[in-house]
């Protein structure tokens, strides 16, 4: 007799092709998860990148207008400082000044500043960098066409501060040059997604006491005109040299008692006598 075969254990056709299509609908689930985590991944790194640059260059703008001498100009996104004085002459020359604007169209914050190379001979950079009066440095487009001067085309430096600005607002207080507080405003991001950064800046600003008001203009009282002031106070026919300015006599030093450490001797007690 011929053995029948039992084909009861096997699968059907139908069988087969349902398993195939649960598994490609699970793994078709696993790589759109998987695809989300990473664009999720992604953008949160950007963010954080963005982030960080954003912060690192408020601080590192903070820390140029906490040094600053004088804030000059101001407008909503742009100001002029007087950075430093690097010759202690009260003066303020053209590697001095530091002007910070924001770019819309490349989304960045950048400054300006001339900078000459050591090895520039002492008579050129004497040239160069010759003084400049505090009027005509209250105005940005003033400042902006000082720093473009073809003379100074080769020693001009540009420096991005913050990348990614969709938004930098600047709030000067009082208004320049007598400003002493300095509020921003910086909103960074990308595409959609984007955060606002604020941060108040108090200024050394040790010059404002030096500006003086003169027909309409602001000008820096310097060391010169001081003593000349105060020669001038004081008639004294006999000397044509200026006068030096009065001076406090030294104090004396503050002197401590010949012997603090030993107590007074009351009147009453007899003295003591050693053993």
């Amino acid at each position: 007799m011929k053995r029948l075969i039992n084909n009861s254990a096997g699968f059907t056709l139908v069988e087969l092709l349902s398993s195939l299509m649960i598994i490609a609908l699970i793994g078709a689930v696993i790589a759109s998860v998987s695809a989300a985590l990473s664009n999720a991944q992604s953008h949160s790194d950007t963010l954080t990148e963005v982030i960080q640059s954003g912060r690192s260059g408020t601080m590192q703008l903070g820390a140029k207008l906490r040094k600053a001498k004088l804030v000059t100009a101001a407008s909503t996104n742009e100001m002029a400082l007087w950075s430093n004085d690097a010759n202690n002459d009260k003066q303020i020359n053209v590697d001095e000044i530091m002007l910070v604007q924001y770019v819309p169209n490349k989304q960045i914050v950048e400054r300006w500043q001339i900078t000459f190379p050591d090895t520039l001979p002492p008579i050129l950079r004497k040239i160069l960098n010759k003084p400049q009066q505090l009027s005509n440095l209250t105005s940005i487009d003033n400042v902006r066409e000082l720093l473009n001067r073809s003379i100074y085309s080769r020693y001009l430096s540009k420096e991005t501060l913050i990348t990614n600005v969709l938004d930098f607002k600047i709030s000067a207080n009082p208004t320049p040059p007598m400003t002493r507080l300095v509020l921003m405003r910086l909103t960074v991001g990308k595409d959609r997604q984007r955060i606002t950064i604020t941060n108040a800046v108090r200024l050394r600003a040790d010059m404002t006491n030096s500006i003086i008001l003169e027909n309409g203009q602001f000008s820096l009282q310097s060391n010169q005109s001081l003593t000349t002031g105060s020669g001038s106070n004081n008639n004294n026919d006999d000397d044509d040299s200026p006068n030096p300015p009065s001076r406090r006599p030294p104090r004396r030093p503050w002197l401590p008692p010949r012997h603090p450490w030993l107590p007074p001797r009351h009147p009453r007690l007899p003295p003591i006598r050693p053993f």
